[in-house]
């Protein structure tokens, strides 16, 4: 058996086991304090977290509560972007301020990215010795240890926490809390940027409906007020949308026309015009791909069952459905066909104008010299009859030349204030003896008419022209009425005429009970040269020159005539006055007197200088003639004595007329110019009237005609004509 221990072995084995004891609960007590610590700063940093949802405001509070947690000297974060590290925070604010840098950092590149690549921390006791640690500004700093923490999402390595102290210490012996802590922090980093995704997302997709709700608005609004009609249709026919235009344009709306079917059969009543339009739709429709328009211009009836004609631009979406713009250019096609009009009666008109003078010259020629005939015969011979007959077709011949003329408004007039009622009531007189006796002739004077200024002889021929029309309409007889009024006509009845402003005007209504015409024939009644009559029966003249003077008056007219219901022509002519003015009578002819005076005749045709000379001789007078500007010039110039009279064609070659007026105007102010031309229109012979010539008569004039105004302008005083213009 083993001796029993003495007293103070045992004393001493006592002493012994109660030092151990007290070490090993001393170390105990620490280690709890400390795990007690590391609880609550994890549960702080938790609950701070916990409270932060912005990346921003994490990172932020995530180093925070790190450096409350191990307090060291420097503590930083970095996010990982791509293969780069960018900083987000610096605490505490003193150390931060003796790093004179903080530079980005690359992924594999210092200790921090060494971290990143591997997905591991790096605890280093110095860095001065730590040939991985390659930022010098840390160094400089007078940092030593250092630790490094990665923030790891998943797999992935979202960014790290940098630790470093200026004393050496071992952050290695707090490895698994400073990992915890990491975790922790890049937990919430991860949230929060998926907080912030979604909040991106929830900003976008808001930013996103606010902007759709502002284009279906700004879409609605274009719709509702578009100035066009716009039709929408699925892929079924039916009809989904359709702005208030295309109820304004057709009258009909989705009730009125819910499909395509409806709408061809009210649009197009006409079952062969229907036929066609609904082909071409599908024709269409088989040669355009989606996106391209497809026009077409068609006759629709709308609602009221009036026509318009509609520019239809359909395109097919990728959806199938199709949307339809409708334009209404019933307007812009009337006014284009009157433009059209004008145009052509324009063009005719330079064309005439072309002719006109030569033309003149001829018949000059031949009437001049047949009166000259006629003058050295008796009543008896029987040569009379024959001139006679010359003369009468020169007079047609120059009737139709002047017709040719006035529709194109190229022939001069002389205009006066006229009473319609008055000038009306003589040409009935003359249709009463012309025109069938079957044909009744009712004539409506108004009452108080107003004045209008008018060619009574143009009027009258306008007339003339309207009442032998309605006759051939009406070969078994029938009802022609002419009726004279005064209305005032307002911007929207005058819109859709060409020259028609708004105003006062005197109508003039001329209508018949006849056969009327159909469209076709309405269209171009105005055109020179169209008839409906057979041939040798009408020169097609007649409503072209009609349309001439009217509009060479300032006036419009227009036609309303339907097959079999007779035809209506409204003459509007623009008043000047009211009722009561006293209408210019016309000048009394005085016989034809000679002279012994001396006059030059400048003409470029020697038919012209030869008969004008004879006929001004025979009369007594002294006769010189020139074939050019140029040579008149000349004479008055060399001529010693005067020359009274100057007869001076308008439209020769050289100088042409107007400046030999003019020069010789100059050359000598008191002289007197008598304008003769075959052609020239108002312009040209105001320009020569208001240069000081003395008067004008246009060829073909009868003899008398020229004896009697030479005889009226060299009774004139001799002094310098008013206001000619020259310097």
């Amino acid at each position: 058996m083993a001796p029993k221990p003495t007293y103070e072995e045992l004393e001493q084995r006592v002493n012994a086991l109660e030092s151990t004891d007290i070490f090993e609960l001393k170390q105990s007590r620490e280690t709890l304090q400390k795990r007690a610590e590391e609880l609550t700063a994890l549960n702080a940093l938790g609950r701070e977290l916990v409270l932060t949802l912005s990346l921003e405001q994490t990172c932020v509070d995530g180093l925070r509560g790190m450096v409350s947690a191990v307090r060291p000297d420097l503590a930083f974060l970095f996010l990982r972007k791509g293969e780069r590290l960018i900083l987000q925070d610096v605490l505490p604010p003193l150390s931060r301020r003796r790093l004179s840098e903080v530079p980005e950092h690359r992924v594999g590149e210092c200790l921090c990215g060494l971290v990143v690549k591997d997905n591991k921390p790096i605890f280093s006791m110095n860095i001065f010795d730590d040939s991985r640690c390659t930022w010098e500004e840390c160094k400089k700093a007078g940092f030593k240890s250092f630790a490094a923490l990665p923030l790891q999402s998943a797999d992935e390595t979202i960014g790290v926490i940098g630790l470093a102290s200026e004393n050496v210490r071992d952050f290695e012996q707090q490895a698994g809390f400073l990992e915890t802590l990491a975790s922790q922090i890049a937990v919430s980093l991860v949230n929060a940027r998926l907080f912030d995704a979604v909040q991106k997302e929830l900003a976008e997709r808001k930013r996103a409906e606010a902007s759709a709700h502002y284009e279906r608005e700004r879409f609605k609004t274009l719709l509702q007020h578009a100035p066009v009609g716009i039709l929408s249709i699925d892929k079924a026919g039916i009809f989904t949308y359709a702005n208030p235009k295309f109820t304004e344009i057709f009258g009909y709306d989705l009730t009125d026309v819910p499909d395509g079917r409806t709408w061809f059969r009210l649009a197009y009543p006409d079952p062969q015009y229907r036929k066609k339009v609904i082909a071409d739709w599908i024709h269409d429709l088989k040669t355009h791909q989606p996106g391209e328009q497809r026009p077409r211009v068609l006759d629709v009836i709308c609602k009221n069952g009036g026509k318009k004609v509609i520019n239809f631009i359909p395109v097919s979406l990728e959806t199938g459905e199709e949307l339809v713009v409708c334009e209404d250019i019933t307007e812009r096609v009337t006014l284009e066909d009157q433009l059209q009009h004008a145009q052509k009666m324009e063009a005719i008109g330079i064309l005439a104008g072309g002719v006109a003078h030569d033309f003149n010259n001829l018949l000059q020629g031949i009437s001049g010299y047949a009166q000259l005939l006629m003058m050295d015969k008796n009543a008896g011979d029987p040569d009379v009859p024959r001139l006679k007959a010359i003369e009468k077709s020169v007079a047609r011949a120059a009737q139709l030349v002047r017709q040719l003329l006035l529709f194109s408004r190229k022939e001069v007039v002389e205009r006066r204030n006229v009473n319609l009622s008055q000038e009306m009531g003589q040409v009935v007189r003359i249709l009463e003896r012309t025109i069938p006796r079957m044909i009744d002739i009712e004539f409506q004077p108004g009452s108080r008419l107003w004045t209008v200024k008018a060619d009574p002889a143009q009027i009258e021929q306008a007339l003339l022209n309207l009442g032998i029309n309605a006759s051939d309409a009406m070969p078994e007889g029938g009802k022609l009425i002419i009726q004279t009024q005064n209305v005032v006509i307002d911007g929207n009845h005058a819109r859709p005429h060409i020259g028609a402003p708004p105003g006062n005007y005197v109508l003039l209504t001329v209508s018949d009970t006849g056969c009327g015409m159909d469209k076709e024939t309405l269209d171009h009644i105005f055109e020179p040269f169209f008839t409906t009559k057979g041939v040798g029966k009408g020169t097609g003249l007649g409503l072209a020159s009609v349309y001439g003077i009217i509009k060479g008056h300032g006036g419009y007219i227009y036609c309303e005539s339907s097959f079999e219901h007779g035809t209506t022509f409204k003459i509007f002519l623009p008043a000047i006055g009211h009722e009561g003015a006293e209408a210019d009578s016309h000048p009394s002819e005085t016989p034809p007197e000679g002279g012994t005076e001396t006059i030059l005749v400048v003409d470029d045709m020697p038919d012209i200088r030869q008969l004008a000379s004879q006929m001004l001789q025979r009369f007594g007078y002294t006769v010189m003639t020139a074939a050019s500007g140029e040579e008149a010039l000349q004479l008055h110039v060399v001529r010693k004595e005067p020359i009274d009279l100057t007869i001076l064609d308008l439209g020769m070659p050289g100088i042409g007329g107007n400046r030999c007026l003019k020069e010789l105007l100059v050359f000598n102010p008191f002289a007197k110019i008598l304008i003769a031309s075959g052609y020239c229109g108002d312009d040209m012979v105001n320009n020569a009237l208001e240069s000081g010539a003395a008067g004008f008569i246009g060829k073909p004039y009868q003899l008398t005609e020229l004896l009697s105004r030479v005889r009226s302008i060299l009774g004139e005083p001799d002094h310098p004509p008013e206001d000619t213009g020259r310097a």
